[in-house]
Formats: structure tokens, C-alpha cells, sequence
């Protein structure tokens, strides 16, 4: 720190500061007593040696001039000696009051005729004030000056003071106006040492007193709880943080044993971390644990302990320690986020994988089994498009609740996303109890949900993989076997269950192999068409061609349809394979035309699967497919399941508004085989309904089948419909469907798919179709 201003340190001060504020006070006491010495001599040396001369003695003036002296004495005490030794003009004051001393003292000598020369001895003394009082430079000056100023008044005088004595007497001035001007020097310098080792040590002191009153204002007002404990665990000093983090007063802790204020639980911890810092200097540690408060809550305290017996000002351990009761709910909120479903509650894929990989670890180890059962809820997706997603929600967590109530002891229930359940059932030994179990979770979900006003049945489809004895592998692994088994059950109908085997690794391994070769028989036109003729059932004319895709694979020869469309629908490939059939039959149906054959008047039918319908482009594919084979809109029928209409009823509606504008005719495929409502056949712009090939099997011998099948006509014709019966396969089923007023026929006995040019070719025979 800077010293103050005026106060010199001790490197500096030979070179004193004359002005310097801690010689003040001794400048002052100087002049004074200086100036009243030398004014008390002149006085008294014109008391006892001029005026006698001059027989004032006997006039009686003595006391007049004795009172007069102490009075100017006392005048110049109280004169205001610190402004008017102010700065420089201070030290021309001193020079114009000491050369006045000396022309006073020169004048009385000259006056008495040089009969008083050991007046000599207030030039002595004017040159000891001058060195007592001046700076080194005056001083010199004024000691030069009184010399010269005494003997020129000696020569104007004419004393007869040998040179002998005038030598002694001069050499006594200079020695003691040196020795004052040294002892002068020295006095000063100890003087301003000593100033500037006072201000030194206030100023360390000042430094010091600020840096405790700060650490102890950080101390007093830090939001940390600072706690100085002892070797014994008994706490000594507390920082006044614990009134806001534990509710207590510090003199209510000081002197408690820290142990007993924290839980049980966390005690064995804690006296361990603090017993370690102890044993070993300077360590610190850090540890969590519970503290009581005040209103009798345990709340969380992140303590850092460190050993400071090593430093004498503390002499103990000291512990910082701050509320993390937040941030430890905080962590504890994310660790069940990350581990359980934030909609049921249940644990999640990660939490269930963990607790499969722990039973397959059970299972190596020590023989245990266990099984793991995957269930996806069938048609789920309708109750989300139909009643909405808050009630899809209301659901899931219904389904949730009663699956948990299905859980034995020791097992888990998680939900993986989306519909998707998932059951880990421990000690399951082989496919009957894991069977069992499933039986049990699909009678659990019977009864009817009640969602609002609605009541929804909901059935699960299950797949089951078990875990055996010995088995090793991974969570994933499992899981992957019981998704196969799952989408096994699904393929046998809604709440179906199956147990995972190998047949069915080697099936999925086959499927993604089909999927990746279907891939690059779009690319490599391996894909073909095949048409089927339409008969009307009145003349048994040529009513209509359905085009079919085939693929003939390079090495399998010819794929079956109902292996790849299926998976094409799944995959999404049926978009760009739906694409395709539909320009091909255009292009086909315009080559007919060319060739002038009767082929040219009828219609082609295309199957547009779901997935093409709900694509906001399906309309301009059309027109596209239309315009680029210069193909007539009424030589094109578009053939969609009953589910595009029921998927998104508002679109389904513009979009099929809009196709029949350009003029394409639209028929129902596969009717009666989906929903049981029929409000839509009078709502939608729909011209023909083909009837399922399950409903003609059975028309020549179950009764019931022929009065459904005709209940399907009449409605069909009532709303100005035409019908079309699929799978015709014998004279039987043709004669009924005939008498039922059926429209038109299509089948197997009615005609086989060809290629168009075979298609062609017979319709030149005379036997064109089969009757």
C-alpha cells in the first residue's frame, strides 16, 4: 500500500523531504523556541551589557524591559507559526527573521564600539537556530552569513580581539553548528524512519483488518454452511448459513456433535470420509449425506472436509457443506425418466432391457429360466384415428393397469413405445406355463374399456421367447425372438399367441432377403403383368381385364403374390411398384387399342393399395399415367379395399371425388371382408363391388352363403351399384351366382391370367371365354 502523502520510507530518507508533514511538528517547536532563545539573549545582552553603559540601570527600566521581553517572547509563541512556515515562502520567512537576527546583533556591536565582541556568542546561537531550523542549504547559507556578518563587524568596530581568540571563537561556531546540523539530520532522519515504518505497519494493519473484516463478511453472508469441527467430531464454530439451509440459530449447533445430526443410514459413510481427513494433514474429501433440519425433514448436503490442524489460526477440520436436496430430486426425476414411461409409469425399453440381460446372466450362471412375452395391441391404431390420441392415452394406461395386475411376484411389466407391452416372467420352465401366462394377460383384457361414452374391446396379439437354462446372449437377442413370434401371432388372427422357434429366424431371414431382392426387381424390370378377363354373367361377354403384378425371379422362377405384396405393403415398396403396374397396364390397354382387337373397348382394373391412396400425389399419378400413354379415363377402373375409405373417411372422400371427376371408375375390392358398417357405399363415389372369393366358395352348398351373397346384390343394385363376383372356380358357383343376378364373374373357370399378348390371342379364337 502507498504511504501517505508527506511521509517518506527509510530508502528515501537521506534525501529528506524538508516540507514533509512529520517534520512539522518538530519545525515548529524549533523556530519557536529558537526565536524566543534568541530574542531572550538580545534582551538580556542589552539589559546587562549595553544599557548599563548608558545608565538606563540607574533610570529604573530594567523591569519595563524585562516585562517587555517576556511579553514579545510570548507574542512570539502564539504567532501562527505552521502558515506562516508553510511551502517555500515558510523558508524565506525563517531567512528574512535570521538576517534581521544578524543585522541586529552586528548593529549593537558596531553601536558599542566593538567593546562587547563575545556578543559573538548570539551569532552562535542565531547559527545553531539556523541549523536546527533550515534545510541543508539555508543552513549553510545562514552559517556562512553569521561568520561573514561577525567579522565584518569586528573590522567596522575595531575590537582588539587577537587572531588567536578570533579563530577559537569562529571554530566554535562552525563546531557546534555542525554538530547541530548533524545531530539536526539524524534526529530528522530517525524521525521520518520511524513515521514511515508506523504508516507501513498501519498500513499492514489496515490491510490486514479489511482482509479479515472481508473474509468474515463472505463467511457471515455465504449461502455454503462454513463449519469448524473438532478432532472429536464436536463443533466449535458455525457460520450463520445454517439458519437458511437447517433452520437453526449457530449457537444452537455450536457444541453438538456433528454425528447426531445426520441419518442413520448415512452415519458409517460419513465417519469414514471425516475419520480419513483426520488421519492425514492437509486431505480433503468429499461426501453426500442427510442432515435433520429444524422442522424435523432430512434434506441432502454435499459436505467438502477438509484437515486443517496444520494451520495455527484454525487448528481443526473445517466442513463446507450446501443443500443439494433439489438437484438430488432433480437427478432422481431423470434417472425415472430415463429408466420408465413417462404415460404409464412402467419401465421402459432401456429399464426392461437390463432386467432381461440380468435374467439371462441368472440363466448362465446359476440354471435359473424365465420367459419373455411381447405384446402388441391389435387395431390399436383405429382407436387413435376414430376416437382421437387422448383417448388412444386412456388406453394404453387401462391396458397398463390390468396387465400389472396379471403380474407373479419377481416379474416385470414394461412398455416399449407406441402399443407395444412387454412381460418378463421369472421361473418360467417351458411353452405350457409361458402359455398359460398368456392366457391369463388375453382373459385380463376381455372385459370392454370404457373411453368416455365409447366402450372399446381390445385384444393383444403375444409372442413368447424363453430364456433357458444355460442360454446365453444378449436383451436384444431376446426381444428380437419375441417380436418374431409376435408378428407369428398377428399372421394367425387378432389376440393370437406364439412361442418363439428357429422356423421362424430363418422365415424373418428369409423375408428381409425377399424385401432386398423385391428392392432390385423394381430396378431391373423383373416385375411383369398378368390380366385376368372379367365375364358378365348375362351374354358371358368380355366385360372388364384386372391387371395383376408378377414377378419372375432369376433364380426362383415366378414369386407367388401373395408373398411379395404383402411384404411390398410393409415395406412401402408398394409405392413404387404400384406406380409401375399402373403405367404398364396403361400402356397395354393402349396397345390393345391400336391393334383394333375387342380388347380396345373394355376397361382395365389396377389394385390401389392403401398406402398409394393416402399419398397426396395419387390423383396427379394418375393423370400422369393417363396422359403419357394417351389413354382414355374410362378405359381405367381403380380398385381400393374398404379400409382406404374408413382410414381417413374426409380425404378418402376428396380424393376419390376428384378421380371420378377425371373420369376413372372406382370398385370396392374384396367387399365384405372389412368393416361392417355400409353407410359409405351410398356416401362415396364408388361404381362396383367385388365380392370376396369367401363368400363364393360356399354359394353351390351352404344356404347361408346364397342368401348373403344375394343380400350383397340387392344392396349393390339398390344403390345403383354393379356386382362382381371373385374366385368363380365352377359351373356350380356360376349358375348360382347367375340366378342371384349377379353382374359379372371372374375366376379361374372363367379365365386365367395371361400375359396381354396371350390375353389377345384367345380373344381371336372362337372360343374366346369359358361358359
Amino acid at each position: 500500500m502507498p504511504l501517505p502523502s508527506g511521509v517518506l520510507s527509510p530508502v528515501t530518507a537521506g534525501a529528506m523531504d524538508w516540507n514533509s508533514s512529520v517534520l512539522t511538528p518538530y519545525r515548529l517547536r524549533t523556530v519557536r523556541v529558537g526565536v524566543q532563545l534568541t530574542m531572550l539573549t538580545v534582551v538580556l545582552m542589552w539589559v546587562f551589557h549595553i544599557l548599563p553603559d548608558h545608565g538606563v540601570m540607574q533610570e529604573g527600566r530594567v523591569t519595563v524591559l524585562l516585562v517587555g521581553a517576556a511579553l514579545g517572547a510570548g507574542l512570539v509563541w502564539v504567532l501562527p507559526w505552521k502558515r506562516l512556515l508553510e511551502g517555500r515562502a515558510g523558508i524565506w520567512f525563517l531567512y528574512v527573521w535570521s538576517a534581521a537576527d544578524i543585522v541586529l546583533i552586528s548593529t549593537l556591536i558596531v553601536a558599542t564600539g566593538g567593546s562587547r565582541s563575545e556578543m559573538f556568542l548570539l551569532y552562535a546561537l542565531t547559527s545553531v537556530f539556523s541549523a536546527a531550523s533550515y534545510p541543508p542549504r539555508g543552513q549553510g547559507l545562514l552559517f556562512v552569513g553569521t561568520i561573514a556578518s561577525y567579522l565584518a563587524a569586528l573590522a567596522v568596530a575595531g575590537t582588539g580581539v587577537t587572531p588567536a581568540a578570533l579563530f577559537v571563537r569562529i571554530s566554535v561556531i562552525a563546531l557546534v553548528t555542525y554538530l547541530t546540523m548533524f545531530l539536526s539530520r539524524e534526529l530528522m532522519r530517525q524521525m521520518l524512519t520511524a513515521a514511515s515504518q508506523a504508516a507501513e505497519n498501519a498500513s499492514l494493519a489496515e490491510g490486514l483488518r479489511l482482509r479479515e473484516a472481508r473474509f468474515r463478511s463472505l463467511v457471515q453472508n455465504a449461502s455454503d454452511v462454513v463449519c469448524v469441527i473438532g478432532v472429536d467430531g464436536y463443533i466449535e464454530y458455525i457460520s450463520p448459513a445454517v439458519r437458511n439451509t437447517m433452520g437453526y440459530e449457530p449457537g444452537f449447533i455450536t457444541g453438538r456433535n456433528v454425528f447426531n445430526l445426520i441419518h442413520v443410514e448415512d452415519e458409517a459413510q460419513a465417519r469414514t470420509a471425516f475419520e480419513k481427513v483426520v488421519a492425514t494433514a492437509g486431505h480433503s474429501s468429499q461426501t453426500e449425506v442427510r442432515l435433520l433440519h429444524a422442522n424435523g425433514s432430512w434434506r441432502w448436503f454435499e459436505a467438502t472436509i477438509s484437515n486443517l490442524l496444520a494451520e495455527p489460526s484454525v487448528a481443526a477440520i473445517v466442513v463446507n457443506y450446501r443443500d443439494v436436496t433439489d438437484r438430488r430430486a432433480f437427478e432422481e426425476q431423470l434417472r425415472v425418466l430415463a429408466f420408465h414411461d413417462s404415460l404409464t409409469a412402467l419401465p421402459n425399453r432401456a429399464h426392461f432391457a437390463q432386467r432381461t440381460a440380468d435374467a439371462i446372466g441368472r440363466a448362465a450362471k446359476e440354471g435359473a429360466s424365465a420367459a419373455v412375452l411381447l405384446l402388441d395391441l391389435d387395431r390399436f391404431k383405429t382407436v387413435n384415428d376414430s376416437l382421437g390420441h387422448e383417448m388412444g392415452d386412456e388406453l394404453l394406461v387401462g391396458v397398463a393397469d390390468r396387465l400389472r395386475a396379471c403380474l407373479r411376484p419377481g416379474d416385470t411389466l414394461a412398455r416399449l413405445g407406441g402399443d407395444e407391452f412387454t412381460v418378463l416372467a421369472v421361473g418360467v420352465a417351458g411353452d405350457d406355463e409361458a402359455l398359460a401366462i398368456s392366457g391369463t394377460i388375453s382373459r385380463a383384457l376381455e372385459e370392454p374399456f370404457v373411453l368416455g361414452v365409447q366402450r372399446v374391446t381390445q385384444t393383444a396379439s403375444i409372442g413368447i421367447a424363453l430364456i433357458q437354462p444355460g442360454q446365453t446372449g444378449s436383451a436384444t437377442d431376446i426381444l428380437r425372438r419375441a417380436d418374431l413370434a409376435m408378428y407369428a401371432a398377428k399372421g394367425r388372427g387378432n389376440g393370437g399367441c406364439a412361442v418363439f422357434d428357429g422356423m421362424m429366424s430363418r422365415r424373418a431371414r428369409e423375408r428381409l432377403q425377399t424385401e432386398a431382392e423385391l428392392r432390385l426387381a423394381i430396378e431391373r424390370g423383373e416385375l411383369f403383368l398378368e390380366y385376368q378377363p372379367l365375364v358378365s354373367l348375362r351374354d358371358k361377354s368380355l366385360s372388364g381385364i384386372e391387371a395383376l403384378v408378377r414377378w419372375r425371379h432369376p433364380e426362383r422362377g415366378v414369386v407367388s403374390p401373395a408373398e411379395f405384396i404383402p411384404l411390398a405393403e410393409e415395406t412401402g415398396l408398394i409405392s413404387p411398384l404400384g406406380r409401375w403396374a399402373l403405367h404398364e397396364a396403361c400402356r397395354q390397354a393402349r396397345e390393345w387399342q391400336d391393334q383394333g382387337t375387342e380388347l380396345a373397348g373394355v376397361h382395365v382394373s389396377v389394385n390401389v393399395s392403401v398406402r398409394q391412396f393416402q399419398r397426396d400425389d395419387v390423383v396427379e399419378e394418375v393423370l400422369a399415367a393417363l396422359a403419357a400413354h394417351q389413354l382414355a379415363p374410362a378405359r381405367l377402373q381403380l380398385e381400393i379395399t374398404e379400409s382406404v375409405i374408413m382410414d381417413d373417411g374426409f380425404e378418402a372422400m376428396k380424393t376419390l371425388n376428384q378421380l371420378r371427376e377425371i373420369g376413372v371408375s372406382l370398385a370396392i375390392d374384396d367387399f365384405g371382408t372389412g368393416y361392417s358398417s355400409l353407410s359409405y357405399l351410398r356416401q362415396y363415389p364408388i361404381d362396383v363391388l367385388k365380392l370376396d372369393k369367401s363368400f363364393i366358395d360356399a354359394i353351390d352348398r351352404e344356404p347361408e352363403a346364397r342368401e348373403l351373397v344375394l343380400s350383397m346384390v340387392g344392396l349393390a343394385h339398390a344403390l345403383g351399384l354393379k356386382t362382381v363376383a371373385e374366385g368363380v372356380e365352377t359351373a356350380g358357383q356360376l349358375a348360382r351366382l347367375a340366378a342371384l343376378d349377379c353382374d359379372v364373374g371372374q375366376g379361374y373357370y372363367l379365365g386365367r391370367p395371361m400375359t396381354g399378348a396371350a390375353l389377345a390371342e384367345r380373344m381371336r379364337m372362337p372360343e374366346r371365354l369359358s361358359a
